[in-house]
């Protein structure tokens, strides 16, 4: 199989270097022309027509919830004002974004110190290679210190209540597994590993209100997780949740300290399909579920501060419902109506008790809002921009289902184009990655194409839960693991039955699409069903499980064999091969647009180069877009921009013209 994957590779390779020349040109006014960075295969120019017209749709921003400032009524947002997102700091209701970061590469993950305030940490990498370093940025001086080694992967970072010491996970030891480091963030030469731990999979969750203790997670699979006390001073490891059900994996999230320090909450899966919140003494009771009545899971929660009043976000379908709770006696308190939308990104302020929110709908960006504590109604704290696009004319997220071969259930959201399209209309279905992901209603994808494309050329869009997809229970997201991944492929063959079933739909104009595992599930789609669709837009996707296996980073490979099966295994391997889209590419004919980052750690750039290269054997139309300074997922505007705009044109070309 790697003679095969590298022979495919230098053959793409050669036809890149062929291609690359002949398409050199001299520059016009007439063009809009990509960026140093961007490698184009086989693809048209950019008329500057295009671009102005398109180019409002890209002038989008958002908003994330990062941390409250312990001292005062002002928080940290995520946003972007330039190439990339980075920090700002916002003082009141739609007050001014200060900036805070000022970086050619994005930021995230910032936390206040606990207590003083003095300054935040951060983390970022480089040119997208998920190489994640921590850095301290102090407000008063504007210094940024590195509190790393610059060169392994760090992440998972949480800081003690007293804000004498962070922790976080780093791979500095092997540059596989990832253990458990601290230090004082004001004396970074005082970082040192204070636990070995091997498995790629350790989480650092919460400190203890006396900072001795650290609870972390060790993650193996979505179903597949646990919980461990470590001792802060000697490293010593205490188990907390392995005996509570032997032998039968249980996933943990989101754990954390009670603020009385005598027991840890944590979302888990344990005597149910779905996330509950969970309060594990450490005395050595009996576990108590916070949450026992409810028939969704849930995403996310915070905790006041004083313990009293507990906030969760409930996962209906992909739809967000948020709930106020006391915590002594589980009943409920008013909480806002929202929308039909996504939240994200939640925390409560540690003096005043205010509750903090990112949420987002279809039509609207995510935005940072919070809840006073006592009252019902939402404050609005950003408002971020669409382009100067009014969005309000769109039609809502549409909940859909249909059933898959064998009878399962299945759901998805369908975006329909605005009125003054008449008659059956053309689709693209974009596929949700993972596959543990899940397609939601927030402002679409991350790259806010499909606004242009529902508005502007009259297409509907499709966000389908295949099988494997998390929100539908435990059971529900195990359904494609190992060698039953082809059953997930035929649940997007029953979504193209339904569409034809659809009057205001076209089943003979589908094109489908897709990003990482979303990008494999397009490429297995457009092998498979290729006479069913029109064509298909690939973003860094799998071409073969096998591949992708034996080349993404050392350490995630443990943890995607489960997920995927081990290809080490003969039978594994042996179905891996019989369904891998590279293998079945003498069945395309149909036009393919395939975007990929070269500095891809995690599904690496040979993926895409020996998919094109297949394709192209088959004489099936590729449109290839490299990206040298992405990795996994495309963070620079002016590389996003242009492959939307690549986007427009492959749509118009192989959907839309008859």
């Amino acid at each position: 199989m790697r003679s095969r994957h590298t022979a495919a590779v230098a053959a793409l390779i050669c036809f890149t270097t062929y291609t690359a020349a002949a398409a050199a040109q001299t520059p016009s006014a007439d063009v809009f022309a990509p960026g140093p960075s961007l490698v184009p295969i086989s693809t048209p120019t950019v008329p500057m027509s295009l671009m102005r017209k398109a180019s409002p749709y890209t002038e989008h921003r958002d908003a994330h919830f990062e941390s409250w400032n312990p001292t005062k009524r002002s928080l940290l947002v995520r946003t972007r004002f330039g190439e990339v997102p980075g920090i700002h700091e916002v003082s009141q209701p739609l007050g001014t974004r200060r900036q805070m970061t000022f970086l050619h590469e994005p930021a995230r993950e910032a936390h206040w110190q606990p207590k003083l305030g003095t300054y935040f940490t951060y983390m970022s990498d480089t040119g997208g290679a998920e190489q994640y370093q921590l850095f301290r940025k102090d407000v008063a001086t504007g210094e940024t210190t590195l509190l790393t080694d610059g060169k392994s992967r760090n992440m998972y970072s949480a800081a003690s209540p007293d804000g004498h010491y962070i922790a976080w996970a780093s791979t500095h030891r092997n540059g596989a597994d990832l253990d458990l480091w601290m230090e004082d963030p004001l004396h970074p030469e005082s970082a040192h590993m204070l636990k070995e731990w091997k498995g790629g999979g350790l989480q650092v969750q919460d400190w203890s209100p006396d900072a001795k203790s650290i609870v972390v997670l060790n993650y193996v699979a979505v179903t597949d997780s646990s919980l461990s006390l470590v001792n802060a001073e000697t490293g010593e490891v205490r188990n907390l949740t392995a005996e509570l059900t032997p032998g039968t994996p249980m996933s943990w999230a989101e754990a954390r300290f009670s603020p009385d320090g005598k027991s840890i909450l944590a979302l888990s899966d344990m005597g149910s399909e779905y996330h509950r919140l969970w309060r594990l003494p450490l005395n050595g009771g009996k576990p108590v579920c916070l949450t026992p009545k409810i028939q969704r899971g849930i995403d996310v929660y915070a905790i006041t501060k004083d313990g009293s009043t507990i906030a969760y976000s409930l996962n209906d379908e992909g739809v967000s419902r948020l709930h106020l709770m006391r915590a002594a006696t589980g009943a409920e308190l008013p909480a806002p109506t929202l929308p039909t939308g996504v939240i994200m990104d939640m925390g409560f302020h540690p003096l005043t008790g205010e509750l903090a929110v990112s949420f987002s709908t279809p039509t609207k960006p995510f935005d940072v809002y919070t809840l006073p504590r006592g009252t019902a109604k939402l404050v609005r704290w950003t408002s971020s921009e669409t382009g100067g696009l009014d969005l309000s004319d769109e039609k809502p997220a549409e909940l859909i289902h249909w059933k898959a071969t064998d009878g399962l259930k299945l759901a998805g959201f369908l975006f329909r184009p605005p009125a003054r399209y008449t008659g059956k209309r053309p689709v693209i279905i974009d596929i949700h990655g993972g596959p543990e992901g899940q397609a939601r209603p927030d402002y679409l994808d991350d790259y806010h194409e499909y606004h242009y494309l529902i508005r502007e050329r009259g297409i509907a869009v499709i966000y389908p839960n295949v099988r494997g997809s998390v929100g539908f229970g435990k059971t529900f997201s195990k359904l494609d693991n190992g060698v039953k991944r082809e059953d997930s492929i035929t649940d997007i063959g029953a979504l193209l039955d339904w569409i034809a079933q659809q009057p205001d739909l076209d089943a003979s104009r589908v094109l489908v699409a897709g990003m990482s595992y979303g990008g494999y599930m397009t490429l297995s789609v457009a092998t498979q069903y290729n006479n069913r669709i029109k064509a298909s837009i690939d973003t860094v996707g799998l071409s073969n499980i096998i591949t992708f296996l034996e080349h993404t980073a050392e350490y995630r490979r443990q943890l995607r064999r489960v997920e995927y099966g081990d290809e080490r295994d003969p039978a594994v391997r042996a179905a891996l091969e019989k369904i891998a889209p590279a293998n079945l590419a003498g069945n395309l004919t149909k036009p393919m647009m395939i975007l990929a980052g070269q500095r891809d750690p995690r599904v690496p750039y040979s993926e895409s180069l020996q998919m094109a290269a297949a394709a192209r054997k088959n004489n099936a139309p590729v449109w290839f877009l490299g990206m040298k300074d992405e990795g996994h997922v495309f963070q620079k505007k002016s590389n996003i921009d242009y492959g939307f705009y690549l986007k427009i044109m492959f749509v118009d070309e192989y959907l839309l013209k008859p």
